[in-house]
């Protein structure tokens, strides 16, 4: 007999699932290929693409052209947009040279007839609308007008300058 307050024992089964998941980051990148001459990463000003400017004797008032082409790297595995961010001069002629900026479709020239908007100079600031979306292997192309001013001073003969462009590339989901 059993008294009150005694308890039964009933065997259960027991049983257990685990699962686990394998996670892995992807990759992004961007490479630039300078008015045709070959694909390549130009991570920082010091390894920057060199424009080819037909910019040996420019007068106050003359134009000069160049692109360089961006697309993703061969290892990137997602999507990304590209935008020039900066820019920045350097030398005695840097303060006159002004530039215009236009992205445009690969196989469109790069002249007078693709850019249009005002010009800037070479401060660092950011270029509003020079932006492409990097969601194939065409590349986003960007098509630099360089202008020296009409005001450009008579005492900066045989000067020269510089302008470097900061394009900045980001992943998107």
């Amino acid at each position: 007999m059993l008294g009150v307050g005694a308890a039964l024992t009933v065997a259960a089964w027991t049983d257990q699932e685990h699962a686990t998941g394998t996670f892995q980051a992807g990759v992004f990148g961007i490479e630039g290929n300078p008015n045709g001459t070959g694909w390549g990463e130009h991570p920082s000003d010091e390894l920057a693409a060199s424009l080819k400017f037909s910019a040996g004797a420019m007068h106050p008032g003359s134009l000069q052209y160049a692109y360089l082409d961006v697309r993703r790297t061969a290892s990137s595995t997602m999507a990304g947009t590209v935008s020039l961010t900066s820019s920045a001069g350097s030398g005695a002629l840097a303060p006159y040279l002004k530039y215009r900026v236009a992205v445009v479709e690969e196989g469109v020239a790069c002249d007078a007839s693709t850019v249009s908007g005002d010009y800037l100079g070479a401060n660092g600031v950011p270029v509003a609308g020079a932006a492409g979306v990097l969601a194939t292997d065409t590349p986003v192309r960007y098509c630099f007008e360089v202008r020296l001013d009409l005001g450009t001073p008579n005492d900066m003969q045989g000067a020269t300058g510089s302008i470097s462009w900061g394009i900045t590339g980001e992943s998107t989901a």
